[in-house]
């Protein structure tokens, strides 16, 4: 048995300046994401940082070599996928088991990427082969195995489901080419479902305030009470809401 370890050197391009870098599916598929969201991989490539002043919260938009986020564009195998407003991609979570490898670009690149001046991301998608395959996922979060928030008085409610399927093959036509298919179909679906309910902590009124009773300290001076009187309507809005639980109050 003898195992051949080439090394080659990388092949310096003479033809163009373009500088940028390529995350293939074997990285896409094994690295670790929280969410799953394609953005925190292109932060691995050197000069890529969260766009911090995005114009819109929920933009895909990295700053490249400092290069505003808004002035990237983004493809899918080869068309534009780009937002006509802000710029960057308009996708995130797209499903990671059918990306086969995405490219971006940060200088220097060619005209055909002349919609934007900023970063580019060139996405591309697996396809079918002569033989079938497929792949499924799906990432639970769940309340029951969380623990309590330190300010809530119980475990808050919290489910997501995060899933996806990838199904590809020969389409069943005549092997006319060496026995071969040459005709691929490829299907990739995902979805995200998430139910969480954060606990909020606000001051409501004691049992004195109801009845009007007032306490106020003054900085530098010695507390004191005021009773002020409260009308029907008054009395109806703060019967509306729950006693107090918390002696200390909310802090």
């Amino acid at each position: 048995t003898s195992v051949n370890v080439d090394a080659v050197a990388p092949t310096i391009h003479t033809t163009n300046g373009e500088i940028g870098g390529i995350v293939e599916g074997r990285q896409v598929s094994h690295l670790p994401l929280n969410g799953r969201d394609i953005t925190n991989l292109m932060l691995m490539l050197p000069g890529q940082t969260p766009e911090t002043n995005s114009s819109f919260q929920f933009e895909i938009n990295t700053s490249g070599n400092g290069n505003r986020g808004t002035t990237g564009s983004s493809f899918l195998d080869g068309m534009d996928a780009s937002d006509n407003e802000l710029g960057g991609g308009q996708f995130g979570n797209f499903n990671l088991d059918a990306i086969a490898e995405f490219r971006v670009l940060q200088n220097n690149y060619s005209a055909e990427y002349g919609r934007g001046s900023g970063t580019i991301v060139s996405i591309v998608s697996k396809t079918g082969t002569n033989e079938f395959h497929g792949s499924g996922f799906e990432f639970l979060r769940n309340d029951k195995l969380n623990a309590r928030n330190f300010f809530a008085p119980s475990v808050a409610p919290f489910r997501r489901n995060e899933f996806g399927v990838t199904f590809g093959g020969p389409l069943w036509i005549p092997k006319i080419y060496n026995g071969k298919n040459r005709t691929f179909f490829f299907f990739q679906g995902a979805g995200f479902r998430q139910r969480l309910a954060n606990p909020v902590v606000i001051p409501v009124p004691t049992d004195a305030e109801r009845k009007g009773i007032v306490s106020i300290v003054p900085a530098g001076g010695a507390p004191y009470t005021l009773q002020v009187p409260l009308t029907s309507d008054a009395s109806a809005i703060l019967a509306k809401y729950p006693m107090p639980n918390t002696p200390n109050g909310v802090f």
